[in-house]
């Protein structure tokens, strides 16, 4: 018990850790080299009005992830809420409040993902509460790993470990989010679903324009936005961090199982074809929009996992975010999505080796995505 106080001491001398009350601790949302990071510990958030209030929330789930996001972020200030309830359970939340551009940001990180509903719907009241709390809020951010769905003979429909996906409709009436609940198994495979959409799709048009650049010739004949963004938070985060780095490319092997074979195969990324060669650079992260799928049901299991991401468009898998976008749909804010950055070649969840890299890529994009969203504090005249 004396090691694991002195080990937390240590942590607290070097800004890792906080003691949030006797005996209570909590990861630090900051690090002894930013300074310029501010944290405040409260009972109660205080409502931000006017100039600080956030209107863009940036939702994650892994620490590395808001590690990432909050590197994107400028004049950060961490509100870390800490509170006891009626059985003795200590609770903390940290709300970390900055800006990126014009943009008032918070981000939060969800405590951590569990099969169990409980967890669950904790994470649906930590939504209702993040938008209650901050009642300026336009748009939901949900950013995250995740795993792709791999197209082994056409480039442009391939994802591989450090790409990103985004959450865009196929058509405009077509879903963005799709959570399959049961299989039954007979002639042929009946998935159950249930699908969302955004009501505002302002998230869905900045991420066309960013990939229609990402694709062009022109996109690349400079560093794109989010490539140079990724490469700022990475230089800072490896301060701290290591593991920030991106993993050697002979990491990212891709498998399939083929007809005949017993067990998947080890077989090659698909190429760009000539005409296309242009759009390719050794180890940058590439861009794919489709619909982000969910569901223990199919995610884990190969045949399946293809079979329903055929029927939907799916692009890639998160680790089970359903009750969480169910949460921002059924609230005031009409604008959300979800960026992935892949990690594997399932829901995110398989190995840890590529998370976060993969979080440095999707946290770069969603602030490229935030910079092109409309300014709508000012348009409707919250900034006095």
């Amino acid at each position: 018990m004396l090691e694991a106080v002195v080990f937390l001491k240590d942590l607290l001398k070097l800004g890792l850790a906080l003691e949030v009350a006797r005996g209570v601790w909590l990861r630090s949302p900051t690090h002894h080299l930013d300074t310029a990071h501010e944290i405040r510990m409260v009972s109660d958030m205080p409502r931000l009005i006017g100039r600080e209030a956030p209107t863009v929330a940036l939702v994650t789930v892994l620490y590395c992830e808001k590690q990432a996001m909050d590197t994107m972020m400028e004049d950060k200030i961490s509100y870390v809420v800490h509170s006891v309830d009626s059985t003795g359970t200590s609770k903390s939340t940290v709300y970390t409040v900055g800006r990126i551009g014009d943009h008032r940001i918070v981000s939060m990180k969800l405590r951590k993902i569990a099969i169990q509903a409980s967890t669950k719907a904790s994470h649906a009241k930590s939504i209702d509460q993040l938008i209650g709390i901050f009642d300026q809020l336009q748009h939901v951010l949900i950013v995250t790993t995740g795993g792709a769905v791999p197209n082994y003979t056409d480039y442009g429909k391939h994802l591989r470990r450090g790409d990103v996906a985004v959450s865009v409709p196929r058509t405009p009436d077509g879903p963005m989010y799709v959570h399959c609940s049961d299989v039954e198994m007979g002639d042929q495979a009946f998935f159950s679903t249930s699908v969302w959409n955004a009501a505002d799709d302002s998230i869905a048009k900045v991420a066309r324009q960013l990939y229609d650049v990402s694709v062009s010739r022109g996109g690349h004949e400079a560093l794109r936005s989010w490539e140079k963004y990724s490469e700022s938070g990475q230089e800072q985060l490896r301060r701290i961090d290591d593991r920030f780095h991106r993993p050697p490319g002979k990491t990212d092997r891709l498998y399939a199982l083929l007809e005949g074979e017993r067990d998947p195969v080890l077989v090659r990324h698909p190429v760009p074809p000539p005409e296309k060669r242009y759009a390719y650079r050794e180890n940058t992260p590439n861009v794919r929009l489709g619909p982000i799928g969910c569901g223990r049901a199919v995610a884990r299991i190969d045949a399946l996992r293809m079979e329903f991401a055929s029927c939907h468009g799916i692009v890639a898998y998160d680790r089970g975010l359903h009750h969480v976008v169910d949460a921002v749909m059924n609230s005031r804010v009409s604008s959300c999505g979800l960026v992935l950055g892949i990690c594997d070649y399932l829901d995110g969840t398989k190995t840890r080796t590529w998370q976060p890299y993969a979080a440095v890529c999707a946290a770069s994009f969603a602030k490229s995505l935030v910079l092109g969203l409309p300014a709508f504090g000012r348009r409707r005249g919250y900034y006095q």
